[in-house]
């Protein structure tokens, strides 16, 4: 399923009056001179705005965390809406390896809150919060970034930062790792979407991106501005919708609101538009009990068609005036129902139990609208094992991390509706990525190997792994012998036979070892699967291509050898991994 979304980010915390907009600063050259050549310089625009609280978000969380310093802003009459970052580590005191590159390359947030004046528009009456998600033409330099603008349409790639986060397995980042590895890895992928974004939008709209990013003020420009009035009205419903969704979850959770990926044929299409579609988002980590476990809560959506009256139509709904279609008051429940796609993860993270390990028990479920009518519904429990490898000697790579994981559907029941729903399934992962980085010595770059393990009831491979992990019942695993376990069947290839000799009919068994250079470009990726049927053991190797356009692996059109053959043909690259257990 595509989840390319345009989110022209809104968060109205009211709504906006006289029409703000919710988006994020974008680059782009301004008049106003910077203070100094290591000053960042961010410029809110609805009109120009000052009195805004405007801050970079180096975590990605959409809040505002301590040591995360709000700029300064003249806040003055006649002000041209110019906030001020100093450009020192000082000043980022709390950001281990700040730099102003890093600064540039990061989420930022401004805040407008009744009082604060729009040049345009006068007093703002009713609060709102605008987003800019990071964008630079590929090969272009940070140093060409002069000045951040903040917009209506500067904050179109909400949505990527969710994705890549899924992508990329990352739940929560610490402050001050806001310019580490992981950091930097969500802002290359976010930036490479956007990239792609910038020529879908060339080729399918004719528009280019540096529009979007532009003072439109500066420009004159009053058709921008005039749309962005416009999709104020409707995010002024979308407030509406989040305040439900808050009540939901008792206020539990700070609640984000976008449009979705359709909005921008919509809003740049022949015809006028009676609805928008919106997307929701929830990030949430809780503060730690007793007994050492952090809540945590992440929800993604799309697609929830909203009219500006505040009712919402079912993702069914083709008319091009969404008043023709059955329309639904803003429920929970008709929220849920009516959206094209839900994602929500989440359960309790611990780092007591066992030492040097985090413990991360989650429950997850989807809802996603199939192009052929249907409705698949999915729900999951996953049991995780966070941490690091310690490693001596010359040969070391930088970094070794362990992810031991137990995810499994049992007894979870579909939603109403639903028409395509997995079978019950057990999977045991075990994954290791070992990562050189500013090695003049060896290449850099990372290798990562991980075997899957699927499993029936009575399993001879593991007979009784725990299931019942969530909520209360997550004080009741025993946590130690479940991390051993797994930890005992992250084998290599001249073991994985002994294994897959105690398999029942259903299981399978499939490990791969996947090597990038330092640009995260693939060198190779190969896999090794054995399956048990009716009729014995079967066999394949897979060999995966690199795709230069698609900058990923080619999963569509692998090199396969089938048979006793499969073993041979991927040994030598597999068995190969290095464990590091010197």
């Amino acid at each position: 399923m595509k989840k390319i979304f345009l989110a022209i980010m809104f968060v109205v915390l009211n709504a906006c009056g006289g029409g703000g907009s919710d988006n994020t600063p974008t680059s782009s050259s301004s008049s106003t001179p910077t203070p100094s050549s290591n000053t960042l310089t961010t410029r809110v625009i609805d009109g120009y705005i000052d009195g805004a609280n405007t801050f970079i978000d180096y975590n990605y969380n959409f809040v505002q965390d301590p040591g995360e310093p709000s700029a300064t802003n003249a806040d003055c009459e006649g002000c041209d809406g110019s906030y001020y970052f100093v450009g020192t580590s000082s000043f980022f005191s709390e950001i281990n390896n700040w730099s102003v590159a890093c600064s540039q390359s990061r989420i930022q947030i401004s805040e407008v809150p009744v009082g604060a004046i729009d040049a345009n528009l006068g007093e703002v009456t009713e609060a709102f919060t605008m987003f800019y998600i990071p964008y630079k033409k590929p090969n272009a330099s940070e140093s060409n970034i002069e000045v951040i603008n903040v917009t209506p349409f500067t904050g179109l790639f909400l949505d990527f930062v969710t994705e890549s986060k899924d992508e990329l397995n990352i739940d929560a980042i610490e402050v001050a790792d806001g310019c580490g590895e992981q950091a930097d890895a969500l802002a290359i992928s976010v930036n490479a979407k956007a990239a792609t974004f910038a020529i879908e939008l060339q080729e399918i709209q004719g528009g280019a991106m540096e529009d979007l990013y532009s003072d439109y003020i500066e420009t004159n420009d009053n058709q921008q501005a005039q749309l962005g009035e416009k999709i104020v009205d409707f995010m002024k419903a979308a407030d509406d919708v989040r305040d439900v969704v808050n009540t939901h979850y008792n206020a539990e959770y700070n609640v984000r609101v976008s449009l979705s990926e359709e909005a921008i044929d919509q809003l740049y299409g022949p015809n006028d538009f009676t609805d928008l579609p919106i997307s929701l988002y929830i990030n949430h980590k809780g503060s730690e009990d007793s007994d050492g476990w952090v809540p945590t809560m992440i929800l993604h959506t799309s697609g929830l068609k909203l009219l500006k009256n505040g009712k919402i139509a079912s993702i069914t709904c083709t008319e091009i005036d969404a008043n023709n279609c059955t329309l639904f008051d803003a429920t929970y429940e008709n929220i849920i129902n009516s959206l094209d796609w839900y994602l929500s993860y989440g359960g309790n993270q611990n780092t007591t139990l066992i030492d040097g390990i985090t413990i991360q028990s989650d429950y997850r479920q989807a809802k996603y609208h199939e192009k052929d009518g249907g409705i698949n519904c999915q729900k999951s429990a996953a049991l995780k094992f966070y941490s690091t490898k310690t490693c001596n000697g010359d040969n070391c790579p930088t970094s070794i991390g362990m992810q031991p994981e137990i995810t499994h559907n049992y007894g979870f029941e579909p939603w109403s509706g639903c028409t395509i729903f997995d079978n019950p399934y057990l999977y045991i992962f075990t994954n290791q990525i070992n990562k050189t980085e500013f090695s003049a010595s060896k290449p850099n770059g990372d290798d990562s190997y991980g075997i899957q393990y699927s499993l029936k009831p009575g399993s001879a491979i593991y007979s009784n792994p725990p299931v019942n992990f969530l909520g209360a019942d997550k004080n009741t695993i025993g946590y130690q012998v479940a991390y051993n376990k797994i930890k005992d069947l992250h084998v290599s290839m001249n073991n994985i036979g002994n294994i897959a000799a105690q398999m029942i009919d259903g299981e399978f068994i499939s490990m791969e070892r996947r090597t990038r250079d330092a640009n995260k470009k693939g060198l190779k990726k190969i896999n090794y699967s054995v399956s048990k049927g009716p009729n014995g053991l079967s066999k394949q190797c897979k060999e995966y291509p690199w795709d230069d356009n698609a900058k990923n692996f080619n999963h569509a059109n692998p090199i396969m050898v089938e048979g006793d053959s499969a073993f041979s043909a991927c040994y030598n690259f597999v068995n190969a991994f290095d464990f590091h257990n010197e």
